[in-house]
């Protein structure tokens, strides 16, 4: 726990790991079509850090990288698991004219009711992850994302983020 770190400042930084609940909040109501505008928090958190916080911006880009890469996971498996779906179910309806599909069917529902119950449980449970790194950076420890922070901290490297943010043009 780093003593240097002011309550301000653990209060930005919760603020944006806690994004992901309104992330999750603004999709839900728009059906995910607004999705993207729930990463302006954590993006603005960064850009706009009190007094130029490297604490609150460093959790800022680990909130963002977690909420990105958590929206592209969810596209992913939203694409991949409709074709298997699709395809699992013409398989069992193309054998069924054999009557050896019959014996998919119980197979294929279960494999339907598998996706929609994972899927649907994947968006809560990323916002109960946030929320998490939420109450940890609020107590004042230091919080990172499994997988996605390694690549944030390479990226902070590479690009050697200082206290002032990095405008690309």
């Amino acid at each position: 726990m780093e003593t240097s770190i002011t309550q301000k400042e653990r209060n930005w930084a919760a603020a944006a790991h806690a994004s992901a609940a309104i992330t999750f909040l603004i999709s839900i109501s728009t059906g995910g079509f607004l999705t993207l505008l729930g990463l302006l928090i954590p993006l603005g958190i960064y850009y706009f850090a009190p007094n130029k916080s490297q604490h609150v911006q460093k959790q800022a880009l680990h909130a963002l990288g977690f909420q990105i890469a958590a929206i592209i996971g969810l596209i992913a498996a939203l694409i991949v698991g409709v074709m298997l779906l699709v395809l699992a179910w013409l398989i069992t309806g193309v054998l069924s004219l054999v009557v050896v599909g019959l014996l998919l069917i119980p197979v294929a529902i279960l494999l339907t009711i598998a996706f929609v119950v994972i899927y649907g449980a994947a968006p809560f449970l990323m916002t109960v992850y946030g929320c998490w790194g939420a109450l940890k950076v609020y107590r004042g420890e230091d919080f990172e994302y499994a997988y996605v922070s390694n690549w944030v901290n390479e990226w902070m490297d590479s690009n050697r983020v200082s206290s002032e943010p990095v405008i690309v043009a």
